[in-house]
């Protein structure tokens, strides 16, 4: 076995205390409390020969949008609603008609229903990140002035109907509020 003297020594020996103090912070931080997830929420069944479509609002979406289903008024979904519709067979207009926000506008998207199904959809607003301006100055040792990095997100185009799995919208509709819809099936 090869022996470690002096300097070299110390410096072993502080590396493994680092590592020793960062195992131990890392085990106190997971704690003995299992990890703890929102309960799914219980969905609803499609009614007989139709399809159920859930509708969502993106989470940082914000204003009023107005949705209609063929040309009748569904729900006013708010920043973070949802809602879900009884769709018979065939191909459906939803139109979503959004007011209060940076990019208001109408769109519209066709879906196709078939029976028994279950879907689920979220409106979401494309953006594009605006630069900062200006500059930043980082200082440990160095004084450095550089651009200043990062930027705000601005609306970039029209809302648009994505559709997701059923594990994603758990995660959305957790975080959401149901709004009832105008109709019980469209």
């Amino acid at each position: 076995m090869k022996r470690i003297h002096g300097a070299a020594a110390a410096g072993h020996q502080r590396r493994l205390a680092m590592l020793a103090l960062a195992v131990a912070a890392l085990t106190a931080c997971a704690g003995n409390r299992p990890l703890e997830f929102a309960k799914p929420l219980a969905l609803l069944d499609a009614l007989p020969g139709h399809a159920l479509v859930y509708l969502v609002r993106a989470p940082r979406d914000d204003g009023i949008v107005e949705l209609e289903l063929d040309g009748q008024p569904v729900a006013r979904l708010p920043a973070k609603g949802y809602t879900a519709v009884q769709l018979s067979r065939g191909q459906h207009r939803l139109t979503a008609t959004a007011t209060g926000s940076r990019s208001d506008g109408q769109t519209i998207h066709l879906l196709n229903a078939e029976p028994d199904e279950r879907r689920f959809f979220y409106l979401v607003q494309p953006t594009e990140v605006k630069p900062q301006t200006g500059w930043v100055a980082v200082l440990p040792k160095l004084v450095l002035i550089q651009p200043a990095i990062g930027g705000t997100p601005v609306p970039a185009g029209a809302r648009q109907w994505q559709e997701m799995s059923e594990a994603d919208a758990q995660g959305m509709l957790s975080i959401a509020q149901w709004v009832m819809p105008a109709r019980r099936a469209y």
